[in-house]
């Protein structure tokens, strides 16, 4: 699978330690390191995207991020599924990219990734224990999402190119920005 993707240049995507439960199994199965045996193989490289990495060890993070690796934060799955609290900011702070994702399993089935984002944004700013931009949040839904895709980094926006974008118009909201002080930009998250 290795050789394959480095050849090919596609992704290798897989769960990892989403649940107290594989965390266990791992660490009996490879007592040297689950991520250790990944990387011996040849599979921890940037084409490696990791999905939930709720019990990752700050070793393994530092692992992670040396070898250019994506973690995708599936919060809302986590918290259904009784999996975890995605470590937003553990994460943040090892420099591993980061992606968010809904894994099939939102909080109320809808896959609605505006309200992910909030969610991820709210979790966040538990975490730091104060605000994260907005921008942060929708970098990780875009930029790290197409890292998470295989590619290196979006391409620059100019007619003619590709691009990948959602248009909001938000006049119905600007009397509630207005009464409330906010610009329309703060409405986005």
């Amino acid at each position: 699978t290795a050789q394959r993707s480095a050849a090919t240049g596609r992704v290798i995507h897989m769960h990892l330690f989403e649940t107290a439960a594989q965390r266990r199994w791992a660490d009996r199965l490879y007592p040297e390191g689950l991520l250790t045996v990944l990387d011996e193989m040849g599979l921890l490289s940037p084409r490696a995207v990791f999905a939930h990495g709720v019990h990752l060890t700050a070793p393994e993070l530092e692992l992670l991020a040396e070898r250019g690796c994506s973690v995708v934060a599936n919060v809302s799955s986590n918290f259904r599924l009784s999996s975890g609290v995605t470590p937003l900011e553990e994460w943040d702070r090892s420099r591993v990219p980061v992606a968010i994702g809904l894994d099939g399993m939102a909080l109320d089935d809808d896959l609605d990734m505006w309200r992910e984002l909030r969610l991820v944004r709210g979790l966040w700013q538990a975490q730091r224990r104060c605000a994260v931009a907005a921008e942060d949040v929708l970098a990780a839904a875009t930029a790290g999402g197409i890292a998470g895709l295989g590619s290196a980094a979006p391409e620059p926006l100019r007619v003619g190119g590709r691009a990948d974008f959602v248009v909001h118009e938000l006049s119905r909201w600007s009397a509630v920005a207005r009464e409330a002080g906010w610009s329309a930009a703060e409405l986005v998250l």
